[in-house]
C-alpha cells in the first residue's frame, strides 16, 4: 500500500508521489491544471489519439491545464516506477505569466530534461508543501521554479484551458464527496441549467461525464498517495457502496481500484 502523503494548500498546489512495482495503464486521465511530472524511475508515457509522449527515468513531464491521455505509468526491473508530481496553481501561473509574457508557451505537454538547479527548486516547493510553509513562502518558491522552466523557453500559459468545463472541474474537486447536482452547479456560476448544458456540449463533454471524471481522478490520487482503504476512497468521492465505485472506477480507467493498490 502506498505511504506517500498527499499534501495540498489553499492555492490549488499539490504534491504527491507513485510508486508502482507493476505495468499499469489508466484511461481518460484529465489533467485540469498545469502539471510538473519528475519521472524517478521507470518510465511514463502519455498517449493521444496521434501518438505518445515518453519520459524516461531523469525527465520531467510538463502538461498544461484542461489536457486528457491514457496515461502508461511502467517500472524497471530493478526499480519500479516512482515519480513525483506538482500540481500548480491558476493564480500562480497567470501571475507568473503577466510578469514574463511570451509566444512560446506550454500549451499542450512536452518532455524537458532538467539540469540540477530545476531538480533542487522543484524539491523546494515539494518541501515547502510537506513542511507547511507560510503561504507567501509557497508562491516564491514556486516562482523560482517557473522561473527556471522559462529560461528553457517552458512557460505555462494560463489562458490554454480558460474553458466552463474546468472551473466546473475546480469547483467540484474541492468537495468531491457532495452530491453535485446541474442546478446547483449552474446557480453558482451564475447561469441557467439550459447555458451550462449547452456550452458543455459546445466544449463536447456533458455535466454528467465531467462529474464522473473529477471523482475519479480524485480517486485515482488518493489511492496512488494515501493510505485511505479503497472503502475510505469510495467515500471521500461521493459513493456510498464500494463495490459501484470500484465498477464505476474500472470502467473509468479500465483497472480496478485493488489493481491500483496491487501495483503498488
Amino acid at each position: 500500500m502506498p505511504t506517500i502523503r498527499h499534501f495540498a494548500c489553499a492555492q490549488h498546489l499539490e504534491t504527491g508521489s507513485v510508486l508502482q512495482h507493476k505495468k499499469l495503464l489508466f484511461a481518460q486521465s484529465q489533467f485540469a491544471q498545469p502539471m510538473i511530472v519528475r519521472v524517478v524511475h521507470g518510465r511514463k508515457t502519455l498517449r493521444y489519439a496521434g501518438g505518445e509522449l515518453v519520459a524516461a527515468a531523469g525527465q520531467w513531464l510538463l502538461i498544461a491545464g484542461g489536457q486528457s491521455f491514457d496515461v502508461l505509468n511502467e517500472p524497471d526491473v530493478a526499480q519500479g516506477y516512482c515519480s513525483q508530481w506538482l500540481m500548480l496553481g491558476d493564480d500562480w501561473v497567470a501571475q507568473f505569466f503577466a510578469q514574463h509574457p511570451t509566444r512560446e508557451t506550454v500549451d499542450w505537454a512536452q518532455v524537458v530534461r532538467p539540469d540540477a538547479a530545476w531538480n533542487e527548486a522543484f524539491s523546494r516547493v515539494v518541501q515547502g508543501l510537506q513542511t507547511r510553509l507560510p503561504e507567501t513562502v509557497l508562491a516564491a518558491r514556486t516562482m523560482e521554479l517557473l522561473a527556471w522552466l522559462a529560461q528553457a523557453g517552458a512557460v505555462f500559459n494560463p489562458h490554454s484551458a480558460q474553458r466552463l468545463s474546468k472551473q466546473i472541474h475546480q469547483l467540484v474537486a474541492r468537495d468531491t464527496a457532495t452530491n453535485w447536482q446541474i442546478a446547483d452547479v449552474a446557480q453558482r456560476l451564475g447561469m441557467s441549467e439550459a447555458t451550462l448544458r449547452r456550452r458543455l456540449a459546445h466544449e463536447g463533454t456533458s455535466f454528467r461525464k465531467l462529474l464522473n471524471s473529477v471523482k475519479m481522478m480524485r480517486a485515482l490520487t488518493l489511492l496512488q498517495t494515501s493510505p485511505l482503504g479503497v472503502a475510505q476512497v469510495a467515500y471521500a468521492v461521493g459513493y456510498e457502496s464500494p463495490a459501484r465505485f470500484a465498477a464505476r472506477f474500472r470502467a473509468h480507467f479500465g483497472c480496478t481500484p485493488s489493481d491500483v493498490r496491487k501495483a503498488a
